[in-house]
């Protein structure tokens, strides 16, 4: 595709905006904090549950906070992401614009009515493909968020331009964080199982 271009018009609306603040959750770290949340359901409920080393007042006040905070997971942050994605689209009068972009292997061309501007593909932060969209950062914090229905239905176009953002950079430092993160998470988890089997084997070996 030698410099031929791919154009994109892009109207961002309220559901664009919740999609990308989803797919910033850190998917990949899902199942290391279900883990967690199963090794503490384990370590102070089941636990104290199975050798009655607590008084049942407390075991039910336990299990209470324990639901309280699944159903703040499942419920609550997806209420507050599409609050947010709500007031993003009434406070921020850009994002009311149409927005134009054309793509190369040269760079990415985004554009509204008032402005204009290049960015090379070297030169961006990094570029992501969602379920969704494809997300293009500028920088660390700012992104430009191309819908995947703007193609409408067009799958030779997301083609091509996935085979163009993987041209975009991998930033060295996110990559070493989500590492450590991962190795981190997965230690306290491992952690808390080993001291709740440890403690459980323990009690009843006193009680033996």
């Amino acid at each position: 595709m030698e410099k031929e271009n791919l154009k994109i018009q892009v109207d961002i609306t309220e559901d664009d905006i919740y999609s990308y603040q989803k797919s910033m959750i850190p998917k990949h770290l899902l199942p290391i904090y279900a883990t967690i949340a199963i090794a503490c359901l384990i370590a102070f409920i089941l636990v104290p549950l199975l050798t009655q080393s607590i008084d049942p007042m407390s075991i039910s006040i336990r299990i209470a906070v324990f639901f309280v905070i699944l159903l703040f997971v499942l419920w609550g942050i997806p209420s507050m992401l599409r609050k947010s994605s709500k007031t993003a689209l009434n406070t921020n009068k850009l994002l009311h614009k149409t927005q134009y972009y054309s793509f190369n292997v040269d760079g990415i061309e985004a554009s509204t009515e008032t402005s204009t501007a290049f960015v090379k593909w070297s030169e961006l932060y990094k570029a992501v493909e969602s379920k969704d969209s494809f997300q293009l950062f500028i920088s660390k914090a700012q992104a430009y968020v191309i819908p995947k229905r703007c193609f409408n239905g067009n799958t030779e176009q997301m083609t091509i331009l996935s085979l163009l953002i993987s041209n975009a950079p991998v930033p060295k430092d996110e990559t070493k964080k989500t590492s450590f993160m991962k190795k981190l998470l997965w230690g306290l988890a491992i952690y808390i199982i080993i001291i709740s089997v440890l403690y459980i084997a323990v009690l009843f070996l006193n009680r033996g």
